[in-house]
């Protein structure tokens, strides 16, 4: 159970079922990354937030888990795989 000091499953989906961010997306680029200090489990949440509402949830979750450190960070996502050179010709080659 989260917050009793294991860390347990269901923690993450606190993030994602409790979580709406703000009413603008160019704005959400913000998500929450966290790690438990017990365990040493990390993960990152799936919703996003703009800055300071992320922000202010990691600081009321860090009040709520303090066995779990929560970080409002900029969600990066992966970047697309690229061809390998001369994988695709031009025409006419």
């Amino acid at each position: 159970m989260p917050g009793d000091g294991d860390c347990g499953e269901g923690f993450e989906n606190r993030l994602s079922v409790n979580s709406v961010g703000s009413e603008t997306p160019l704005m959400n680029t913000y998500t929450i990354q966290w790690k438990c200090s017990s365990t040493g489990r990390t993960g990152t949440g799936t919703a996003l937030f703009a800055k300071e509402e992320a922000e202010r949830l990691a600081m009321e979750l860090n009040q709520e888990y303090p066995d779990i450190d929560h970080e409002a960070v900029i969600r990066v996502l992966p970047a697309p795989e690229l061809e390998a050179p001369g994988a695709i010709q031009p025409p006419g080659t």
